[in-house]
């Protein structure tokens, strides 16, 4: 059931400023988010994410932090 504490939850939209990059902010938010979503609801099964291939460096992110890769979308454009 949506919003139980179960299953699958989703974690999106970690971003720094530019500013403010190369520093380990954005593993730090993200590690922190996992940490609280594991104790406020403790009976989750995963904590999904999406990142864009060309974002390498939250894919470098997610690759610390334990992330494996679960599904693949591609998204195609046709000019009519």
């Amino acid at each position: 059931m949506p919003g139980d504490g179960r299953g699958d939850a989703q974690h999106y939209g970690t971003g720094v400023l530019p500013e403010h990059r190369g520093h380990g902010l954005a593993r730090w938010m993200k590690a922190e988010a996992i940490r609280q979503a594991r104790e406020r609801y403790p009976d989750l099964e995963g904590l999904l994410t999406d990142t864009a291939d060309s974002n390498r460096h939250m894919c470098a992110v997610n690759d610390a932090l334990g992330y494996l890769p679960t599904h693949r979308m591609l998204t195609l454009q046709l000019d009519l």
